[in-house]
């Protein structure tokens, strides 16, 4: 979300600066859909990835190798 901010800043001095009208007809035009279009990263559609998720995946990603390092430690400690 921050990034989007920033970009709408620089955009904005695009537009404000001393282009040719060519570029500040696009800057506009993105401008535009920043405005009314929020880009979000999804995988492919079934989720978005926003830092939250990507946490949450790590989390369950760390549980799951806890658990197999306890499953190993565990027959290591049967074979003695």
């Amino acid at each position: 979300m921050a990034m989007v901010k920033k970009m709408a800043f620089i955009v904005h001095e695009v537009i404000n600066s001393d282009l040719s009208p060519a570029i500040t007809k696009e800057a506009m035009l993105l401008s535009q859909q920043l405005l009314h279009q929020y880009p979000k990263f999804t995988a492919s559609g079934f989720y978005t990835l926003d830092y939250e998720n990507l946490y949450q995946k790590a989390l369950t990603i760390v549980t799951f190798i806890l658990m197999i390092l306890q499953f190993v430690s565990d027959s290591e400690r049967k074979h003695y």
